[in-house]
């Protein structure tokens, strides 16, 4: 999630380790993760997602609930598309 989509993210961090082949982004409000499908219908998945502090107002708690979500939807996602990376 380079500068490109930079202007989504406020305090933008680069998430690691991954469990999938792909890239991701958390913020204090969105999160953004861009993983190989491979399918022929999809290249890529990229998944965004966005709350607002009233989601949780513990703006480290917000965060790591947002990856969390978005670390288990995206295989489950993948799995749907038929993904074959």
């Amino acid at each position: 999630m380079g500068k490109l989509h930079s202007f989504r993210f406020t305090h933008r961090k680069e998430m690691s380790a991954l469990p999938f082949d792909g890239a991701g982004a958390t913020g204090d409000e969105h999160v953004m993760i861009s993983a190989r499908c491979g399918a022929p219908a999809a290249g890529y998945l990229v998944v965004g997602m966005s709350v607002d502090d009233t989601a949780e107002k513990d703006v480290e708690r917000r965060r790591a609930d947002m990856e969390e979500f978005a670390l288990a939807l995206v295989p489950s996602v993948k799995k749907e598309l038929a993904c074959t990376a």
